[in-house]
């Protein structure tokens, strides 16, 4: 299933993918808070064959964001992490050429209507490395609300670091919405 904004496209990744997808992970810029060492090429492959396989899940979507005349930018991901209260995690990564000008956010206010609305979801939550500012700010701007920092949650490059988390319940959604 493809999501539509006014200058995306959310689509799910397909084999051809594949090199778009190794670049991406690949990229210093776009795991600089979530990894200090870049994965393999057969790390990458097997996260796909991964994000492939569960396409279909009623559990998992991630989708590729692409402009309107295709050009592959990022991806937003959307997983169950707590069944028992309907909550999800939502997170996103894009190319460095691509950030300041909106498509991210565009891309995860899609995905979070697609979440309430569709999934019929109860919570969405997102957590982010604390010196992350961009990242948080993208939660800010969606309507999140901040939770609390997660102290030394997080082992990257020698050094214990924070987490801060975000979320947004169904009935905030609904209450921005009508604004």
């Amino acid at each position: 299933m493809d999501l539509i904004t006014e200058r995306l496209t959310l689509r799910s990744f397909q084999e051809h993918d594949l090199d778009f997808f190794l670049g991406l992970e690949q990229n210093d810029f776009y795991i600089k808070y979530e990894r200090d060492t870049i994965p393999s090429d057969e790390e990458i492959k097997e996260k796909f064959d991964g994000i492939l396989i569960n396409s279909e899940s009623d559990k998992y979507s991630r989708f590729l964001i692409t402009g309107s005349d295709g050009k592959q930018m990022g991806t937003v991901v959307l997983w169950r992490i707590n069944e028992k209260i309907n909550e999800w995690e939502i997170g996103w990564g894009i190319l460095q050429k691509f950030t300041g000008l909106g498509y991210v956010t565009e891309a995860a206010r899609r995905v979070i209507q697609f979440a309430f609305e569709t999934l019929k979801i109860h919570r969405v939550v997102a957590l982010c490395h604390a010196n992350n500012t961009p990242s948080e700010n993208i939660m800010k701007r969606i309507g999140m609300q901040k939770e609390g920092t997660f102290r030394d949650n997080r082992f990257l490059n020698g050094t214990w670091r924070d987490s801060l988390q975000y979320s947004i319940t169904e009935n905030e959604y609904y209450q921005m919405k009508t604004k």
